[in-house]
């Protein structure tokens, strides 16, 4: 039989085995398992309830046996190898002595530094503790003595106040107060509990408050009286100094205010009362209701009857009888609410001022820098902010819900605006506010737009009532009736938008508007008359004998135009910059319309005196005249048609439209054109006769007489200021020059005496026309007369002179190839007034020489 199944080895193997509970388990007679659970254990217990102790210790000591003899084997086995660790370890205790000694001093080593640290470590950590108690109450000591100091101070300040007279402007009072505050602040600091920032060489342990000290427990009190009446005399001080501007006693009471901490509260709450006070006004001066009551009142004043009825309710809305007591009262609230607006602005400019202008003694910080660390914006935009946005808000409501408020602010705008203008005048010298023509400050425009919803109906109206006075103009032709708008009409609508300007003149943002918008309608205007505008040929046709409806029809309408555009031009009198600038493209189109058709015709009437004035070549100048006709007084045919023709134009075309001094100048210059076109053709009428000469003289008189008629043109018969001949100027004087160079002799052709007044060309064609041998240009390049007037007319002087002298060379060229003799009287003529010219040219370019 094994060990292993004689006797169990694992109850003695178990790190659990106890010798006690292994006897007891034997005397009970149960089996010993210390690894197993006690439910398992009691199981055991039964299956082995009957062991008997002799068995048992039979066990043991056959395990004993066993195990002795199991270790006499091994040894046996393992001598060899035991022997060996035997001999290491002998070889090894050599080497391990010196080790045990080394070991044994360190360690004794130990002790003492164990001595010499710890032992003072503990000392000192004592004395660390009890200096930390010390600092404790050294600290309390300090703050105590501080706290005498300061509350000592403190009634020392407080008694100086009541001893000192009130009201003097940084008087003594208002000193003391300040280092009273101070004082105060500074007890307050002593008192606050500290931070653990603020005692960092107090390691962990917390500062003794000074309220811990009775005698600063009792003296609280008298801290928190002090500080009321301090706090007490500082609002007064402001509201004081608010109220009269009085800037140094602001001054003093901000520092103080500064002093106690209390500062940015302070002005805090003194800004919010003032925009308060500023929307509660505005709100107020708004109210139906009260107005309501206010005219009920004055109403129920100013009546004497004995029976009086009351309303259930206050009246919100005006009756017909009593709406000009409501809109009166209305405008005294208004008027009143600005003022006060005006003061509280001055103030919150004051406030802001004064607080730029004071400094933190020790750092230099602006007080209004400090101030900004706690509000969003400055004080000023703040205000400005909060008055537009209640009237704004106001405004919203009265169009929404009061339909005479409306009417009645929408209609007196100007008169709201002259009161914003009265209030930007008088915080004008507090204030960095400008609301010049030149220049607006924002908050100024800012405020303005506030009230947009007034100024849109305001200019809604205006705009309809320069489109009606258009509508009135345009209304009897557009209803088939067929009388176009005159020049009453075109000063009935100037009248109207200078009328309109007028009235905003005072304002430049709204007259800027007011511009914008009567541009508009003088656009729109302009639209409707050029679609009325006749353009096709009848409006340009000259046939005659009567003008054709289109001619009527356009003279009315460029009367209308320009009597609009004349009347409205006067207003660059009185409106410079960009008033002028918004309204003048509209002016300068109205300009430019009436001016593209009195240009259609002025071309036309041209081309149709040239037509006839071209007809001067038909008449043979060389016959002698009938003596029938000798002293009649008639003129040639073409000078007949052309007197016909300038009656016609007189009377038909330009007398239907009333141009004034443009019309003055339109016939000046057509009279210069006649004459001018006249003289050029008759220079060159060849072949010319003394017969010829007085025939021509006589057309030059039938010309002045007709041209005469044409400068009078529109004036009525028998008025005076007409305009005479001279008025035409050089032109005329050289038609005067003519009539006596056709009689001159001919050696004096070249003589400036004889011919001032005429151009030289002139001189020049009738020189070759004199003379049978010489050819004009115009037959030297197989030119009509009409094109060689034509190209006299489009160039210059000196371009002129070169071809007549281009023109007499070639032929002198020619004559002498053909041996025909030397230059005559003629040449030399031609050569000498082409000398003069030039040399007359000359002295006008070198005035100096």
């Amino acid at each position: 039989m094994s060990s292993e199944t004689f006797l169990d080895h694992k109850p003695f193997l178990s790190n659990s085995f106890d010798v006690h509970a292994y006897a007891n388990a034997i005397l009970q007679g149960k089996a010993y398992r210390p690894d197993e659970k006690i439910e398992e254990g009691s199981k055991g217990d039964k299956e082995k309830g009957d062991g008997d102790v002799g068995a048992e210790l039979a066990r043991l000591n056959y395990g004993i046996e066993d195990v002795t003899r199991q270790l006499r084997q091994e040894i046996t086995t393992s001598y060899p190898l035991l022997l060996s660790h035997l001999t290491t370890s002998l070889s090894l205790s050599s080497h391990l002595s010196p080790i045990r000694s080394s070991l044994s001093s360190l360690s004794t080593s130990i002790d003492r530094l164990h001595t010499k640290i710890h032992t003072p470590y503990s000392n000192l950590s004592l004395l660390v503790a009890r200096q930390q108690v010390l600092g404790l109450a050294t600290d309390l000591t300090r703050r105590a003595s501080r706290f005498v100091l300061l509350a000592r101070r403190l009634e020392g300040q407080l008694k100086k106040m009541e001893e000192s007279e009130k009201g003097k402007v940084e008087g003594e009072r208002e000193r003391e107060l300040a280092k009273a505050a101070l004082s105060v602040a500074e007890l307050d600091a002593l008192l606050k509990p500290p931070s653990s920032e603020d005692d960092e060489d107090l390691n962990d342990s917390q500062q003794i408050p000074l309220q811990e000290l009775e005698f600063v427990e009792a003296y609280l009190p008298v801290i928190d009286k002090a500080r009321d009446t301090i706090i007490q005399e500082m609002e007064s001080m402001v509201v004081s100094g608010l109220a009269d501007l009085n800037q140094s006693l602001l001054s003093s009471s901000l520092q103080t205010a500064h002093n106690l901490r209390l500062l940015p509260d302070l002005v805090s709450n003194l800004i919010a009362d003032l925009n308060d006070a500023v929307t509660l006004r505005v709100t107020k001066a708004f109210d139906s209701a009260a107005i309501g009551k206010e005219v009920a009142a004055k109403e129920g004043a100013s009546s004497h009857s004995a029976i009086k009825f009351s309303r259930g309710r206050p009246a919100t809305e005006p009756t017909s009888s009593n709406t000009q007591l409501w809109v009166n009262t209305l405008w005294s609230r208004l008027e009143k609410v600005i003022e006060d607006v005006a003061n509280c602005c001055i103030k919150v400019y004051t406030l802001e001022k004064v607080l730029k202008l004071k400094k933190d003694a020790v750092t230099g910080v602006e007080f209004l820098d400090e101030v900004m660390k706690t509000l969003d914006e400055k004080p000023s935009f703040a205000f400005w902010t909060t008055l537009a946005k209640a009237f704004e808000g106001q405004s919203k409501d009265a169009i929404r819900s009061s339909p005479w408020l409306q009417q009645a602010l929408s209609t007196g705008y100007p008169r709201l605006l002259r009161l914003f203008h009265d209030f930007f005048a008088k915080i004008a010298v507090h204030t960095d506010t400008i609301y010049t023509r030149d220049y607006q400050s924002t908050e100024a425009v800012l405020v303005l737009r506030s009230v947009s919803v007034f100024e849109t109906l305001y200019l809604s109206r205006s705009t309809t009532r320069m489109n009606d006075s258009i509508s009135a103009a345009l209304s009897s032709y557009l209803s088939a009736r067929g009388n176009p708008p005159g020049p009453g009409d075109g000063v009935s609508i100037a009248r109207t938008i200078t009328n309109e300007l007028d009235s905003a003149r005072f304002d430049p943002l709204l007259v800027r508007t007011v511009a914008r918008n009567a541009g508009k309608v003088l656009d729109g205007f302009i639209k409707r008359i050029d679609a009325m505008l006749v353009k096709d040929f009848t409006a340009t046709s000259l046939i005659g004998p009567n003008a054709t409806p289109a001619q009527v029809v356009n003279a009315q309408l460029v009367g209308c135009l320009y009597h609009c555009w004349l009347n409205v031009q006067y207003v660059q009198q009185d409106f410079v910059g960009k008033v002028w600038e918004t309204l003048s493209p509209s002016v300068n189109l109205l300009e430019s319309t009436y001016k593209r058709i009195t240009d259609l015709l002025d071309s036309a009437l041209r081309k149709e005196f040239v037509s006839i004035l071209t007809r001067i070549h038909k008449v043979d100048f060389s016959k002698p005249m009938d003596p029938m006709t000798m002293g009649s007084g008639g003129g040639s045919p073409y000078m007949q048609d052309l007197i016909d023709k300038l009656s016609f134009v007189r009377g038909e075309i330009l007398g239907r439209m009333s141009l004034g001094e443009m019309m003055k100048e339109w016939v000046i210059d057509l009279s210069r054109y006649i004459i001018k076109t006249f003289l050029l053709h008759a220079s060159i009428a060849r072949p010319l006769g003394e017969s010829g000469k007085l025939k021509l003289t006589g057309d030059m008189t039938e010309l002045e007489m007709g041209v005469a008629n044409l400068l009078n043109t529109g004036r009525v018969q028998g008025s005076r200021g007409g305009m005479r001949v001279e008025k035409i100027g050089e032109e005329y004087l050289a038609l005067r020059s003519f009539r006596t160079l056709l009689f001159s002799d001919d050696s004096n052709l070249s003589n400036p005496v004889e011919t001032v007044h005429l151009p030289p060309i002139i001189i020049l064609n009738h020189i070759l026309v004199l003379s049978a041998k010489y050819k004009l240009p115009n037959d030297l390049h197989n030119w009509t007369e009409h094109e060689y007037v034509l190209w006299i007319e489009k160039h210059g002087e000196d371009e002129q002179l070169g071809l007549i002298e281009k023109s007499l060379n070639a032929q002198l060229s020619q004559n002498q190839k053909d041996g025909e003799g030397d230059e005559e009287l003629y040449v030399r003529l031609v050569r000498e007034v082409l000398d003069h010219a030039r040399h007359d040219e000359d002295g006008d370019q070198t005035p100096g020489v």
